[in-house]
């Protein structure tokens, strides 16, 4: 009798450790999703901040338009591009690129 109650009591034991196991995998997976989800929000956040940021100077006085258009800068401006974007972080001044 004795040795099927601690058969009994292993098995249980063996049952918990397996659903603490799960549980503990599964608070991780959450954990993990979690910082991703923060990651892409706080990325879209910036680069909606640059993007924000250059709008914001293009749109800007025309003082700022006037000073970029020199007689040495006849040639068409280049496309923006991502690249342009996030070289442009604390850059609110450059508006055309050459």
């Amino acid at each position: 009798e004795s040795q099927h109650q601690k058969e009994f009591v292993e098995q249980r034991y063996v049952k918990y450790r397996e659903i603490v196991r799960d549980l503990q995998n599964q608070l991780d997976e959450s954990k993990r999703r979690i910082q991703e989800y923060r990651d892409e929000k706080l990325d879209a956040t910036s680069r909606s901040l640059r993007l924000a940021a250059l709008s914001s100077s293009i749109k800007g006085p025309s003082k700022l338009l006037s000073s970029t258009l020199r007689s040495d800068c006849l040639s068409p401006p280049r496309r923006l591009t991502t690249t342009d974007l996030d070289d442009s972080t604390d850059e609110g001044s450059r508006v055309l690129v050459h």
